[in-house]
């Protein structure tokens, strides 16, 4: 194939030249098998799956979250990377009894 620069010519004229034919726009055809008629309307929708709701689910309850919550975490990944982590057992183990779940699942209720 060749390439003829143009200069305001015509390109239609000059693809026929060429052994080519000029390209025409064409209607758009209707979605659907053929011969069969196009649907009078259309509804989009979404299905997500399990995962995708939790996934959902995870990021609205994060989106929630104190952003001080998180300064307080990454200074407590500091101190358990640096080795200097050092909870008190005691107060660890009184914050696990006075939540209702931990409690229950101990059978203290």
């Amino acid at each position: 194939m060749t390439i003829i620069p143009t200069n305001g010519g015509n390109d239609a004229q000059k693809i026929n030249n060429m052994g080519g034919s000029p390209r025409t726009p064409r209607p758009a055809r209707p979605q659907g098998a053929p011969g069969e008629a196009p649907a009078e309307s259309t509804t989009s929708s979404l299905h997500v799956s399990a995962h995708g709701e939790r996934f959902v689910s995870l990021r609205a309850r994060l989106e929630g979250l104190d952003p001080s919550r998180a300064e307080r975490v990454e200074r407590l990944r500091q101190l358990v990377a640096a080795g200097r982590y050092q909870p008190d057992s005691e107060a660890v183990a009184a914050a696990m009894l006075a939540d209702p779940a931990t409690a229950a699942a101990l059978g203290m209720q």
